[in-house]
């Protein structure tokens, strides 16, 4: 098993994990946990290249930090008085 083979396994091991315990809690999260084990399982396959894999984990991310702004930005403004930064 090549090094970054290890790190791979220690990722996909780490994310399931944290899946497991946030189904009820947080099912945006496990969705998005979700698509990220998808990805690497694509890569690890050889379905995918790193680069396409990185590529497509970046823009999960970004699209999942920018749900979660605007859910915070909407709880802020529903704030008495509103949050204001």
């Amino acid at each position: 098993m090549s090094y970054s083979q290890k790190h791979v396994d220690a990722l996909c091991q780490a994310l399931q994990v944290m899946q497991s315990g946030n189904s009820e809690d947080s099912p945006y999260a496990h969705s998005y946990i979700d698509e990220l084990l998808s990805l690497i399982g694509s890569y690890k396959s050889g379905d995918m290249k790193p680069d396409e894999m990185f590529e497509q984990i970046m823009i999960g991310l970004v699209s999942f930090q920018q749900f979660l702004d605007m859910r915070l930005t909407l709880l802020e403004r529903k704030q008495n008085p509103p949050v204001t930064w």
